[in-house]
């Protein structure tokens, strides 16, 4: 992934084109990734036999990186398999329609928020009607196979719950006709909350709706659609499922391994197409590959992984402890944290460690730390530079001619801070 968005470079030119659309949380993470192990620091080793040194570099740990991506994707997946209980699960998607994603889009925070909210209240209120109340996971994707904006939410839900009186209530039958209906209208309705508390701007294609009247009236449309709602069958081993969810909410939308070709000025990858079932490829210029990869870098210190229920971070600790004990479940031995030697031994098969020369075992020198508020200082102000060159460029345009846009534009005009 550096390597295009260094080639020619074609990140520069696209900050450059597209810096007053761009969130502060994507040039933070794309820099972040540009000086992984190169800028951020390292350990010194030596070997106390012949002398033999070697730098170690520190990762950028940006969810934007693929190698400091995966290793963030299998401590997750790791942890969380350590916490689920021994019980049956339902791998459950929820959607929105497609003339809403720009209203989601162009209102990140408070759409996504709302997304989540609804979907857990959902299937917080139907099992409550039914005296129990289960585990929830739940991990946002805004992406669809090829790249574009399809924001969903992937759910995995205990096929049971703990009912008020500490007993475990099994039931693996969550009713599709009931719960999209319920679904829905609890995400309209935080919509239209949203709108009459002005926290929630219409995209460019809707600028005509500026009261909260109109905005009901065209969410009318949405209640009569039926909204794509998968329920997944009854898993009686959840690791397959939390391993999906979990692929993508740490690292890059797309895998490096998917990548095909990449020319110096167009990038090929392959994906399958949820319409026919196929493997196919795609090919985009880089400028649009890079506008459609970035799009989906979350905002900073947005939360893509939820837990509600029995599995809520408030109180997770005293509801797995009266679950498992309704169970007959002992708890799960915490895995040992993995460590950097450990993982590129598992990676590649050799000890970094090891003196090339006489294999020795080669011990810490020293260390060296670039400050993070250093870096983030100068990409900021380098991020201000740009800005002010292109509003002075803006200006002069507008006193000689109509001002023209980047080619392609390829971020829509909301997605500016």
């Amino acid at each position: 992934m550096r390597q295009i968005f260094l080639c020619r470079n074609a990140w520069l030119s696209f900050w450059t084109a597209n810096v007053l659309l761009l969130r502060w949380g994507i040039v933070w993470n794309v820099a972040k990734m540009l000086l992984c192990r190169n800028g951020w620091g390292y350990r010194e080793y030596g070997c106390p036999s012949c002398g033999t040194s070697r730098r170690v570099h520190f990762s950028c740990k940006s969810r934007f990186c693929s190698s400091c991506g995966k290793v963030a994707v299998d401590r997750w997946v790791q942890t969380t398999l350590s916490d689920v209980l021994d019980v049956p699960y339902q791998h459950l998607v929820f959607t929105v329609p497609e003339e809403l994603r720009d209203w989601i889009q162009c209102n990140r925070t408070e759409a996504l928020n709302a997304l989540f909210g609804a979907a857990s209240s959902t299937l917080l209120d139907w099992t409550s009607q039914r005296g129990y109340r289960p585990g929830i996971i739940a991990v946002q994707h805004t992406f669809g196979a090829d790249l574009k904006f399809n924001p969903h939410l992937h759910l995995i839900i205990t096929c049971g719950g703990l009912s008020p009186t500490e007993t475990w209530i099994a039931n693996c039958f969550l009713p599709q006709k009931a719960i999209r209906p319920m679904y829905r209208y609890a995400f309209l309705k935080a919509l239209s909350a949203l709108f009459k508390a002005g926290r929630l701007h219409p995209p460019p294609a809707q600028r005509s709706i500026r009261d909260h009247k109109t905005f009901e009236s065209y969410l009318t449309q949405f209640h009569r659609k039926e909204w794509y709602v998968h329920f997944g069958r009854s898993l009686e081993d959840p690791t397959a499922s939390v391993r999906y969810i979990g692929r993508y909410c740490k690292r890059p939308v797309l895998a490096e391994s998917k990548i095909e070709a990449f020319d110096g000025k167009t990038v090929t990858f392959g994906f399958k197409d949820r319409a026919t079932g196929e493997q196919t490829s795609l090919a985009l210029p880089t400028a649009e590959f890079i506008a459609r990869i970035i799009q989906h870098i979350p905002e900073p210190h947005f939360r893509v992984v939820r837990h509600y229920g029995l599995f809520s971070n408030r109180t997770r600790s005293a509801n797995l402890a009266a679950t498992r004990q309704a169970l007959k479940q002992r708890p799960k031995l915490k895995p040992a944290p993995l460590l950097w030697r450990d993982l590129f031994q598992r990676t590649f098969h050799k000890d970094p460690l090891a003196c090339p020369i006489c294999r020795r075992t080669m011990a810490f020198v020293a260390v060296t730390f670039t400050a993070s508020s250093d870096i983030r200082a100068r990409v900021s102000a380098q991020h201000s530079n740009l800005k002010s060159r292109r509003h002075a460029h803006a200006s002069t345009q507008k006193t000689s001619h109509p001002p023209k846009l980047a080619p392609s534009q390829p971020l829509p005009a909301c997605a500016s801070p």
